[in-house]
C-alpha cells in the first residue's frame, strides 16, 4: 500500500455518524463522489459477504434478491442512504441475527451426528462442498457438517491427537471459534449493536469504492499502525489460538519473553491470574497487550510443568523492521543480498531508508562490494516518502513518480539530488507479492537504468495511492484512494505490475495473487491520457520528466546486458536443492553481470 501521512479526526460512531464518514470518503476519493446504483449494489454485496464469507449461513434464495442489480433492495438501499436511515442495512442485520440463531441449531444437530462417526467418516464428510451458496436447507446442514468435520480432522492431524479422546473437546473449540466470528453481529445490547453496525456499514461503503479504500475498526487500526511503522511493543512472542490455550509459536530474540526463558510451544493458561479458557482469542490478546514498561504475569504450561513468569513489556525490534543481509563471497569481493520487507518509518527513528543505507555501508566496509541484490519479494508496500528515499540511495535523487488525482491535477514526487550511496551493479528481486511502494521502487530503478528486475513474470499490480488516517491519534480511521501513480516513463503498474527483465519463478509464481483478483480494482491507463487540460507550466514539468527518463534509459550501463544475462539464466536449470532457489539464481545473474561489465571494461 502506498500511503500519505496525515491527521484526521473521527469520533465514536453511531448511525448518525455514518453519513459524515461517507461524505468524507467521497470528498477524497479518486473517482467516486456519490452513492449511485453501482455503489448501492456493491455495498450490499460487501456487507453480506463480510458476514458470510464462507456462504454457510444463508441459502441462495435468501440473498439473491438483495444482490439483484435491478431489484428492490438496490432502490431501497439508495433511498435509505439518501434519508440517512440506512434501513436496508438494518433489515439485513436482522437477517444476520436470525441466521446466527439458525446456524447454532444446525451446528448442534451436526455435532450430534458427527460424534457417532469414525475418523475415516470425518474425512469423507469434510470433502462435501456447496459453492457459492447452498440451494436448500439439506445442503446448508451438509455444508455446516462438512465445516465441522474438516476442522476436526485438521486439529487431530496437526495436533497428533487420539480422535476418540479429543473429538468432543474439538467440537466445543469449533463452536467457540464460530461464536467469536459472530461476536460483532450478535445481540449484545443496543449501544454495542449500533456501534458495530455503524462500523460494518462504513466498511461496506468504503470497500465498494475500489479495491483499496477501507474503513478500519480500532483493533484493525492498531494492527495497521504497527504493520506500517514496524513499531511493536509487548513481551515479544508470536502466538496462536488452540484448544489448550494460547500457544507460543515463536519468541523474538532479545525480547522480555526471551530473557525470561519463555520458549516456543509453551502454552499460556492465565494472564495476571485470569483464566483464558472461557475467553475468546481477541480478549486474551487484549490482556496480553499493554503499554511499554508495565508488568504482566503469565501462568505457563510446558509439558508436565506448570509455572508463573513475571515480565515487563518493552519496545520490540521485530525482524520485519530490519534489513536482513546475506553476504556471498565472489572472487576478491562479495555480493550483498539485502531483504527489505516494508517501507516503514516510526517514531523511534527506525526507517526502511536508514536500515538499507546502514546495510549497504556495512557491506562496503573492508570489502569490495561487487553487486547488490535488493530483495523485495515479501514487500507489500508502505510509505511513499520512504520508497522515494530508498530510490535515491541508488539514483542520487530526482523525480520518482507522477501522481494523478481525481480532478485531473498531476504532481511530481521528487527527491533532492545528490550522490548515490551505491552505484554498482544492482539486481531487484520481486515476486507476485511485491506491491505498491515496492513496485514504485522496482520500476523507478528500472527506468533510471540502474537495476535489472528478476523474479516472477510480474509483480502485484497496485498503481494507486491512499490518503490515510492510520497514523493519527483518534480512535477510528480509514484509507481512501486519492490518486493513481505513474513512473517517470509515464507508465502505470496498475493491474499489469512491474515486468521482470529475467523471469525467475518464486514459490508464489503459480498462486493467483495480484490486483486483478481483487474486487473493484481501478482500470489501467497511462499518464499521457488527458494532458490537454493541464496548465502549460505543468505540461512543461511533465515533459521534462519524460526527457529525463529518455536520457537515463539511454545512458544505462547494465541494462544493455539483459539479453545475454537472460540467455545465461535460461540455460541454467533453477536449483531446487538449495534453500532459496530464486535468491540463488539472482546471485548467479549478479555474478554474470559483474563479469560481463569487467570484460567490457577491460576491452575498452
Amino acid at each position: 500500500m502506498v500511503l500519505i501521512k496525515s491527521l484526521f479526526f473521527f469520533s465514536l460512531f453511531t448511525i448518525n455518524d455514518i453519513p459524515d464518514g461517507i461524505k468524507e470518503l467521497f470528498s477524497y476519493h479518486y473517482n467516486k463522489n456519490s452513492f449511485d446504483q453501482e455503489l448501492a449494489k456493491r455495498s450490499l454485496d460487501v456487507f453480506i459477504e463480510a458476514f458470510d464469507p464462507d456462504h454457510s449461513y444463508f441459502l441462495w434464495s435468501e440473498v439473491k434478491p438483495m444482490l439483484n442489480a435491478s431489484g428492490k433492495w438496490i432502490d431501497f438501499t439508495r433511498r435509505s442512504f439518501a434519508n440517512g436511515t440506512f434501513d436496508s442495512f438494518i433489515e439485513i442485520q436482522k437477517f444476520f441475527e436470525q441466521a446466527i440463531e439458525r446456524r447454532i441449531l444446525f451446528e448442534k444437530e451436526a455435532i450430534r451426528e458427527l460424534s457417532e462417526k469414525t475418523f475415516a467418516d470425518m474425512h469423507k464428510i469434510a470433502a462435501i462442498q456447496y459453492d457459492p451458496y447452498p440451494a436448500n436447507f439439506v445442503q446448508l446442514k451438509a455444508k455446516i457438517k462438512a465445516e465441522i468435520a474438516y476442522f476436526t480432522a485438521r486439529e487431530v492431524l496437526v495436533g497428533k491427537h487420539n480422535y476418540e479422546k479429543v473429538k468432543h473437546k474439538i467440537f466445543s473449540y469449533f463452536q467457540k471459534k464460530q461464536r467469536e466470528k459472530e461476536l460483532e453481529y450478535a445481540e449484545r445490547g443496543p449501544a454495542l449493536e449500533e456501534h458495530f453496525f455503524s462500523i460494518h456499514v462504513l466498511k461496506a461503503v468504503a470497500a465498494s469504492m475500489d479495491a483499496h479504500t477501507r474503513f478500519f475498526s480500532p483493533d484493525e487500526k492498531r494492527e495497521m499502525r504497527q504493520a506500517l511503522s514496524k513499531d511493536y511493543s509487548g513481551i515479544g512472542v508470536v502466538i496462536r489460538d488452540s484448544m489448550e490455550g494460547l500457544v507460543i509459536q515463536r519468541v523474538i530474540e532479545n525480547s522480555p519473553a526471551a530473557h525470561a526463558g519463555v520458549q516456543a510451544k509453551d502454552i499460556i493458561l492465565r494472564i495476571d491470574g485470569q483464566d483464558l479458557a472461557p475467553l475468546y482469542f481477541r480478549e486474551a490478546i487484549e490482556l496480553l497487550s499493554g503499554r511499554n514498561y508495565t508488568k504482566v504475569r503469565l501462568q505457563i504450561q510446558r509439558g508436565d510443568q506448570n509455572f508463573e513468569v513475571a515480565l515487563t513489556r518493552a519496545p520490540i525490534l521485530s525482524p520485519e523492521s530490519q534489513a536482513q543481509v546475506t553476504i556471498f563471497p565472489f572472487g576478491t569481493g562479495t555480493i550483498a543480498a539485502i531483504r527489505l520487507d516494508g517501507f516503514f518509518d516510526n517514531e523511534q527513528g527506525n526507517s526502511a531508508t536508514q536500515q538499507l543505507e546502514s546495510a549497504i555501508n556495512s557491506a562496503q566496509k573492508g570489502e569490495d562490494l561487487k553487486a547488490v541484490i535488493l530483495d523485495l519479494r515479501r514487500n507489500t508496500g508502505g510509505f511513499l516518502t520512504q520508497a522515494a528515499k530508498v530510490c535515491s540511495i541508488f539514483t542520487g535523487g530526482g523525480p520518482i513518480v507522477l501522481a494523478r488525482y481525481g480532478n485531473g491535477q498531476i504532481s511530481v514526487v521528487k527527491e533532492k539530488t545528490g550522490s548515490p550511496v551505491y552505484s554498482g551493479p544492482l539486481i531487484v528481486l520481486i515476486s507476485k507479492l511485491s506491491a505498491s511502494a515496492s513496485e514504485i521502487v522496482a520500476q523507478t530503478l528500472k527506468e533510471y537504468g540502474v537495476a535489472i528486475i528478476v523474479g516472477d513474470v510480474n509483480s502485484y499490480g497496485k498503481g494507486s495511492m491512499q490518503f490515510q488516517t492510520i497514523t493519527a491519534d483518534d480512535p477510528y480511521c480509514y484509507a481512501v484512494t486519492v490518486a493513481k501513480y505513474y513512473t517517470i516513463s509515464g507508465a502505470s503498474v496498475q493491474l499489469k505490475g512491474v515486468q521482470s527483465d529475467i523471469v525467475v519463478p518464486t514459490e508464489l509464481s503459480q498462486i493467483p495473487i495480484g490486483e486483478q483478483f481483487l474486487k473493484y480494482p481501478l482500470g489501467y491507463d497511462t499518464i499521457t491520457h488527458n494532458l490537454k487540460q493541464l496548465p502549460i507550466a505543468k505540461k512543461d514539468e511533465i515533459s521534462q520528466v519524460f526527457s529525463f527518463y529518455q536520457l537515463q534509459n539511454k545512458s544505462s550501463k547494465i541494462r544493455n546486458w539483459i539479453g545475454k544475462l537472460r540467455s545465461f539464466s535460461e540455460k541454467r536449470e533453477l536449483r531446487q536443492d538449495v534453500i532459496d532457489p530464486a535468491l540463488f539464481e539472482a546471485q548467479e545473474i549478479a555474478r554474470d553481470l559483474v563479469m560481463l561489465l569487467n570484460t567490457s571494461q577491460n576491452q575498452q
